[in-house]
């Protein structure tokens, strides 16, 4: 390699790099596809709010996939919020699907993290995971 070129793949690695300490905020790209309120898939172009929600999608089949998690993790907030209601605030517990048998499990946690901890209590974890085995609740694929 000669200098030119090593100059010239130098400069490259320099514009990257300062591509990468772009300091404007992320936000969801947009798309014509998105995920109504009860979790199905409309088609009408982007609009600000549903843009800036992240429930905007390019193509159908990326709505579709989304739709089925947008279900999935609503109705599992729904459940926490009737399982915490029934028991006594004590714990932090995540639940979490065990692939070898096939069976939701949930395990108690020192520290809360506002993505995955949505129980209050070891018991209200229980019965949530009762309700999911019992029901077959699998993650969408």
């Amino acid at each position: 390699m000669n200098i030119e070129q090593e100059i010239n793949a130098l400069q490259e690695q320099i514009d990257k790099l300062r591509e990468q300490q772009n300091d404007n905020p992320w936000e969801p790209s947009g798309g014509d596809y998105w995920i109504e309120s009860r979790g199905v898939v409309g088609l009408g172009g982007s609009h600000h709010s549903t843009r800036l929600n992240g429930n905007e999608f390019k193509t159908r089949e990326e709505a579709e996939r989304a739709a089925e998690y947008y279900r999935f993790y609503h109705q599992l907030y729904k459940l926490a919020q009737e399982c915490n209601a029934i028991f006594k605030e004590s714990e932090i517990a995540v639940v979490n699907f065990r692939n070898n048998d096939n069976k939701w499990n949930y395990y108690l946690i020192e520290y809360a993290s506002a993505i995955d901890t949505i129980f209050t209590s070891a018991e209200s974890a229980q019965r949530a995971v009762e309700i999911m085995n019992r029901d077959k609740w699998r993650l969408p694929e």
